[in-house]
């Protein structure tokens, strides 16, 4: 049996009014289907659906054979969207429906206030990273995920700041979350901000060229013999008395591709040992290789 019947016989208040709209093309601008559970509400709605759609109408109602019907009683049509009680729209993989009947099926989601967190890239050898000062303009989110997911969640990290980069002001970052969860309160980005209070640059040089983890087989020597403008920050009693001998410019070689010739890396530029100093800027060391076989 076709809904349209059951509607017919069950609801006959209901199909006449459906009808009587459908027939003399005089659809109102809403329709709100009321009732008890079990009362075949949602399946009512896609009749209605159905039926603008159809291009097989009998009196009025859809045929709910044709493809298009089908792909609304699959809620995989393109124009029709099903939404919650709070406008959100709900995934057609939680929906199911037949000609009888539709179940929407809900997924628990549990709640989590998470810390938000920034990580920080390549950072200085030896930098001690809880002396860098910075605020989040948000501290902690309160998300929604699938249990099995958010247990194992202990912050919520927005992305890095490049110590390359890093030259003090303010970095803007989206708040992106995991598949299935959602945002509870509606902020969409945060900003963290570096506190340069007490701390100068200087322009300077570095000399102490390193070649670190040569693989075996070559033999790698140093062409750069100094990276000058380097720029340097720091706090500002340890840049009075911060030298260029303190400053060391180290390649790691072992994830390249070594073949006979020259070549050039991005060095990482430090001063071990003295404490908040960093080097802003990319710089590299031009180097050359010989096989030793």
């Amino acid at each position: 049996m076709k809904f349209a019947e059951r509607l017919e016989a069950q609801q006959p208040v209901v199909y006449q009014t459906l009808k009587h709209a459908l027939v003399q093309k005089k659809l109102a601008h809403a329709f709100l289907f009321v009732g008890q559970k079990g009362t075949p509400r949602l399946e009512t709605a896609l009749l209605l659906a159905q039926s603008l759609i159809c291009q097989h109408v009998h009196d009025g109602f859809a045929c709910e054979e044709c493809s298009d019907c089908q792909r609304i009683a699959e809620a995989n049509y393109a124009d029709l969207i099903l939404l919650d009680a709070e406008g959100n729209e709900v995934p057609s993989d939680y929906i199911t429906m037949s000609s009888d009947a539709a179940s929407v099926t809900v997924p628990l989601l549990k709640t989590k206030r998470l810390p938000i967190t920034v990580d920080f890239l390549n950072v200085p050898e030896d930098f001690p990273l809880d002396e860098l000062r910075y605020t989040l303009s948000k501290e902690d989110l309160l998300v929604a995920g699938p249990e099995s997911s958010i247990n194992s969640m202990t912050e919520l990290s927005v992305g890095y700041i490049d110590f390359r980069d890093l030259d003090g002001g303010e970095y803007n970052f989206n708040l992106n979350l995991p598949a299935g969860f959602i945002n509870l309160e509606g902020d969409e980005s945060i900003t963290v901000s570096i506190d340069t209070t007490g701390i100068i640059s200087r322009t300077m040089s570095v000399s102490e060229i390193r070649l670190e983890n040569v693989p075996d087989g070559y033999t790698v020597t140093p062409v750069t013999t100094a990276i000058r403008d380097v720029t340097v920050y720091g706090r500002s009693d340890i840049m009075e008395t911060l030298t260029e001998e303190d400053l060391v410019a180290v390649v790691d070689l072992s994830d390249m591709d070594l073949s006979e010739g020259t070549s050039s890396a991005i060095a990482n530029l430090s001063a071990p040992g003295k404490g908040l100093v960093w080097c802003s800027g990319t710089y590299r060391v031009q180097f050359s290789v010989q096989g030793t076989d």
